[in-house]
């Protein structure tokens, strides 16, 4: 008797065992997807960035707007991924 629940309770086990790495699988994919998600965002910050620089480095009256504007869509954007990442 104690064979036959031996056998069940190792089998249970075993199947709790294959639920977790299933589960373990799936969240190993949803991180690599998150991070290539987060790695192009900050990719089109970066573009954003060099957009700023730019404008910065040439800003006359005229630019004054164009160089605020880029400013604040790059602090935008560098709020959302930090939330996303979880430092916000």
């Amino acid at each position: 008797m104690d064979n036959a629940f031996e056998s069940e309770s190792k089998k249970s086990f075993i199947e709790f065992a294959r639920s977790l790495r299933r589960d373990r699988d799936r969240l190993v994919i949803q991180l690599n997807l998150a991070q290539k998600e987060v790695r192009d965002e900050w990719e089109r910050i970066e573009d954003k960035w060099d957009e700023f620089e730019h404008a910065v480095a040439s800003a006359s009256k005229e630019t004054k707007d164009r160089v605020n504007e880029a400013g604040e869509d790059i602090r935008e954007a560098y709020r959302k991924l930090e939330t996303k990442v979880g430092l916000g």
